[in-house]
Protein backbone atom coordinates (compact mmCIF):
# COMPACT_ATOMS: atom_id res chain seq x y z
CA UNK A 1 0.00 0.00 0.00
CA UNK A 2 2.96 2.44 0.87
CA UNK A 3 4.58 1.70 -2.61
CA UNK A 4 0.76 2.72 -4.39
CA UNK A 5 0.54 5.37 -2.37
CA UNK A 6 4.00 6.52 -3.33
CA UNK A 7 3.26 6.22 -7.04
CA UNK A 8 0.08 7.89 -6.77
CA UNK A 9 1.82 11.28 -5.00
CA UNK A 10 5.11 11.24 -7.79
CA UNK A 11 1.48 11.31 -10.35
CA UNK A 12 0.49 14.46 -8.59
CA UNK A 13 4.00 15.60 -8.75
CA UNK A 14 4.25 14.85 -12.69
CA UNK A 15 0.82 16.95 -12.92
CA UNK A 16 2.09 19.57 -11.20
CA UNK A 17 4.66 20.40 -12.91
CA UNK A 18 2.77 20.14 -16.15
CA UNK A 19 0.69 22.47 -14.77
CA UNK A 20 2.84 24.86 -13.49
CA UNK A 21 0.69 24.62 -10.38
CA UNK A 22 3.34 25.50 -7.54
CA UNK A 23 1.43 24.57 -4.50
CA UNK A 24 0.58 20.95 -5.24
CA UNK A 25 4.07 20.66 -6.53
CA UNK A 26 5.39 21.45 -3.29
CA UNK A 27 2.74 20.03 -0.85
CA UNK A 28 3.08 16.84 -2.83
CA UNK A 29 6.87 16.84 -3.04
CA UNK A 30 6.94 16.69 0.76
CA UNK A 31 5.09 14.09 1.16
CA UNK A 32 7.09 12.15 -1.78
CA UNK A 33 10.13 12.34 0.37
CA UNK A 34 8.11 11.63 3.75
CA UNK A 35 6.60 8.46 2.40
CA UNK A 36 9.64 7.31 0.38
CA UNK A 37 11.89 7.73 3.67
CA UNK A 38 9.03 5.77 5.55
CA UNK A 39 9.57 3.21 3.10
CA UNK A 40 12.97 3.10 3.65
CA UNK A 41 13.06 2.94 7.39
CA UNK A 42 10.26 0.37 7.24
CA UNK A 43 12.62 -1.95 4.98
CA UNK A 44 15.78 -1.72 6.94
CA UNK A 45 13.88 -1.94 10.10
CA UNK A 46 11.38 -4.76 9.05
CA UNK A 47 13.34 -7.75 11.00
CA UNK A 48 14.19 -5.93 14.42
CA UNK A 49 12.39 -6.99 17.00
CA UNK A 50 11.41 -3.63 19.70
Amino acid sequence: MLAVLISGVLLWIVYGVLKKDFPILITNSISFLLNVWMFFLRKKYKDAKA
